[in-house]
């Protein structure tokens, strides 16, 4: 009798807690999802794929510089855009957001990392909220949640400190408030969804030209019928003040923002009219097929892992259906934003020629494609419902597709890509200081890309001083290292062979254990990414 009364509470206990999780069920699998996500996309920053390229470390150094010194690499105090290597391409949203992390948590290649993770979530968010706010559906706002949290396209973004992240955040919450403004109408929705697309200019390059794109989608969708959306104009607002701000820093400034876009442009040699439209009709193509998207994705391995395409196979049917729905429904406001954001996500990026296709500069299409997976989940789900062996087998298919991208990604893709992104340079670059002292000079190849903001990042340069003297004050250069003098320090790159009678300091290396070559590399054995020899 002792006995069986000491157990009933804990039973009770368990039993009030089983009530509870089936009156909560929701919240637990929305925040297990979330929390799964969050966990993913924090995992391993600082090693999968290994750290860094330049373009990393020149956004990380930067943000450092204006959270300690209030400056950048140049001089230039809390600038709008940021100059590197010979361009203003590195624009601000990202830096800005980063540059407290720095002061707070120091300067690291995960700290640099952090903000693209955290911004992978937040979209997931946005775009699991904007699904509940357009279909009042858990299951299907759930289904987008999972879906956005394993598309490729999205994680492999995530885990790079690109700025790109920051314009597929601003096109992520355009989404959101646009939807709220289709139920309501209401102007502040509309003024939020413009003050989204206005971030769009300060977040990545193709924002410049997509913040427009990306206003005339709203403008087309909510201006017609006339007198149904009234309000739908104070959208133009922010966007204009964003474009005015713009023009402002462009005069002062000529010529900054369009000295990349003349180098990757497909006018960039002059062409004949035809020419340009035969090159742009065929780069808008390549983002549309099916070789982009399901196949082998985006050739550059800082892009894409190498293997499978940028949309999981198993998540196409729901954007195609999506697509379809859309297709039918397009006389509503938001099929018709949701058709119009595909249909015009690509523009900017076919207008570049450089690395086509180009998951980076067609980034921007991803959110639509995630929001055309809302109507296509909405009309699958009933009849998934019905069907619970197929609902079955597709569930057992995506969890394998999953696994073995998530598998590749964190196991085999930093060993694949450790040359693209020069991974070991850092180190190579700090252990070569080090050897150095200050008796000898350290030449860093000239075979690496930005090589001299490696240097400012791993070796924490006072800003003041990267501006006024370079890499003279840490005793380095640039160069080729034939010009290294006797008892010099030389950095090379994988495939450079030392001077003659050069003493090897140091390797930097990456054990290669990949049961398939899937970049034409040994499968197996160590593989040198940068070293450290004496001259």
């Amino acid at each position: 009798m002792t006995s069986t009364a000491a157990a009933a509470p804990p039973r009770e206990r368990l039993t009030a807690l089983a009530r509870w999780a089936a009156a909560h069920r929701w919240l637990l699998a929305f925040g297990a999802c979330g929390l799964a996500i969050l966990l993913q996309r924090l995992a391993a920053l600082d090693s999968a794929p290994l750290p860094q390229y330049t373009d990393e470390a020149d956004i990380g150094y930067n943000a450092w510089a204006v959270a300690t010194s209030g400056i950048d690499e140049h001089g230039h105090a809390w600038p709008l855009f940021f100059e590197s290597f010979h361009d203003y391409s590195k624009s601000p949203v990202y830096v800005y957001a980063l540059a407290p992390l720095t002061r707070i948590l120091g300067l690291t290649p995960a700290v640099e990392r952090l903000p693209a993770a955290l911004s992978g979530v937040a979209v997931c968010a946005l775009l699991a909220l904007a699904a509940y706010r357009i279909t009042r559906s858990r299951p299907v706002a759930l289904l987008v949640l999972l879906t956005a949290g394993v598309e490729p396209w999205l994680v492999v973004q995530n885990r790079v400190g690109f700025d790109v992240n920051a314009i597929v955040l601003c096109v992520a919450g355009a989404i959101w408030a646009v939807s709220h403004a289709a139920e309501n109408g209401r102007r502040g929705w509309f003024v939020a969804a413009g003050v989204w697309t206005g971030a769009t200019i300060y977040a990545y390059e193709t924002g410049r030209v997509f913040a427009v794109v990306l206003w005339v989608a709203i403008a087309l969708s909510f201006a017609l019928p006339r007198g149904r959306f009234r309000n739908w104009i104070y959208s133009a607002l922010p966007v204009l003040g964003a474009y005015v701000v713009l023009l402002a820093w462009s005069l002062r400034h000529p010529g900054a923002l369009t000295a990349r876009f003349g180098t990757v442009s497909i006018l960039g040699d002059h062409p004949g009219p035809l020419t340009v439209v035969a090159r742009f009709v065929n780069n808008y193509i390549q983002y549309w097929g099916a070789p982009f998207l399901a196949n082998h994705g985006d050739a550059n391995l800082r892009h894409h892992t190498g293997s499978g395409g940028e949309l999981l196979v198993v998540t196409l049917p729901a954007i195609l259906l999506g697509i379809g729905v859309c297709a039918t429904r397009w006389r509503e406001p938001l099929p018709r934003f949701t058709l119009l954001g595909l249909l015009l996500g690509p523009v900017p990026a076919a207008f570049t020629m450089d690395g086509t296709p180009h998951a980076l500069r067609s980034a921007v299409m991803l959110p639509f494609l995630l929001l055309a997976s809302v109507y296509g989940w909405q009309l699958m789900l009933p009849w998934l419902t019905r069907r619970r062996m197929v609902a079955s087998v597709l569930a057992v298919a995506a969890v394998v597709e999953g696994v073995v991208f998530f598998n590749d990604m964190y196991h085999y893709w930093p060993q694949r890509s450790a040359l693209a992104f020069e991974a070991g340079l850092g180190p190579a670059v700090v252990r070569a200081h080090q050897a150095a002292g200050s008796d000898h000079e350290v030449v860093l190849s000239d075979h690496f890309d930005g090589a001299y903001v490696y240097a400012y990042f791993w070796l924490r340069t006072n800003p003041h001083v990267a501006a006024t003297q370079g890499l003279q004050a840490l005793h380095m250069r640039v160069g080729d290292i034939g010009s290294a003098q006797p008892g010099d320090i030389m950095v090379l790159d994988a495939g450079q062979t030392p001077p003659p009678g050069s003493t090897l300091i140091e390797r930097e290396t990456v054990e290669l254990d990949r049961p398939v070559d899937l970049a034409r590399a040994p499968s197996h054995g160590t593989l040198v990414v940068a070293s450290v020899w004496r001259r």
